[in-house]
């Protein structure tokens, strides 16, 4: 079996639809860098290497192809999560 999301990733998810702000965050990071960002950059590479004979032009660094998890409220009014 490849790359793949633990039931641990998707607890994670769940909680932080819930607890979305940044305190909880900072205390669960630890599970996000494991559970979700390490396996995420594992499937996209799992991809990569699918993509490298058939679209060689589409191959992106997988943490260039992973979205950041963190909403950019630089520019916005609205600074809520």
């Amino acid at each position: 079996m490849g790359p793949h999301f633990s039931e641990q990733t998707f607890d994670f998810l769940e909680e932080l639809e819930h607890r979305n702000n940044r305190e909880w965050f900072e205390e669960h990071k630890p599970t996000y860098e494991l559970e979700l960002k390490k396996r995420m950059l594992a499937v996209a590479e799992a991809v990569n290497v699918s993509l490298a004979e058939f679209a060689p032009n589409h191959l992106r660094p997988p943490n260039k192809a992973m979205m950041r998890i963190y909403r950019d409220v630089r520019f916005s009014h609205d600074k809520t999560p």
